[in-house]
């Protein structure tokens, strides 16, 4: 049993997503998942930046409430941002700004 941020049903598997642009840069989980972590696989240029968002809370400006933001052009090749954390409404995310980075992102939809 896994027991992160109250939830300690069954471990799924992790599954995937490749980001590479900014016009197809944006994912959206609409179900309750554990975001695991985003690995680095060519750094973006210009200012690019990847946002993470929780895809229920929404802040003052009714955007949802940012998660992290990654400055994806001073990222190296190879690195990786590990997270371990649930998020109970899903997940967005958004390649912003510059040239695109290329991403990985591993996560685990929950039950």
């Amino acid at each position: 049993m896994l027991g992160i941020g109250g939830y300690t049903g069954p471990f799924p598997a992790f599954t995937f997503v490749h980001l590479f642009a900014t016009d197809t840069g944006t994912l959206r989980v609409g179900a309750r998942c554990l975001l695991h972590s985003v690995n680095v696989n060519q750094s973006g240029a210009n200012g690019n930046i990847l946002k993470l968002y929780d895809a229920g809370s929404v802040g003052a400006a009714g955007v949802p409430e940012e998660v992290a933001v990654i400055d994806v052009s001073k990222a190296t090749v190879g690195q990786s941002f590990t997270f371990d954390c649930l998020l109970p409404s899903g997940l967005v995310t958004r390649l912003e700004n510059g040239t695109p980075a290329d991403v990985t992102l591993t996560f685990a939809v929950l039950p």
